[in-house]
């Protein structure tokens, strides 16, 4: 489950389109600190070569 959740954000990254379909000020805490934990996960990943 969390790959698949993992994978459904590293594509609305690569596509650079908004996760929550809401701009970023917009979201509640859960949604911004689950966007961020998101992002590190995906940023360590690429810049492992993964």
């Amino acid at each position: 489950m969390q790959k698949i959740k993992q994978g459904r954000f590293d594509i609305a990254f690569e596509s650079k389109i908004p996760y929550f379909n809401k701009p970023l000020q917009a979201l509640c805490y859960e949604e911004y600190m689950l966007l961020q934990l998101a992002w590190n996960n995906y940023v360590e990943r690429k810049n492992k070569g993964g």
